[in-house]
């Protein structure tokens, strides 16, 4: 599983690390391995069977792109 980290939802939403922290404490609680990945990283989305998006709010048109290339 890759968790995807968006700097631009960050940016966008003040509670962007509250739902990334929960989202976290969910996969490590459910003992699923995973691994955060940041929007510079999206290019490393093919091994990752699941792609978690938390927060989502903000993307920037590339990597919307990248992310769409990638599934």
């Amino acid at each position: 599983v890759a968790v995807l980290y968006s700097a631009a939802a960050r940016d966008f939403s003040a509670d962007h690390f509250a739902t990334l922290r929960q989202v976290l404490r969910a996969l490590l609680a459910a003992h699923v391995p995973f691994r955060v990945l940041s929007t510079r990283e999206l290019g490393q989305l093919k091994p990752h069977h699941r792609v978690v998006l938390p927060a989502l709010v903000a993307l920037a048109p590339g990597e919307a792109k990248a992310l769409s290339a990638s599934v």
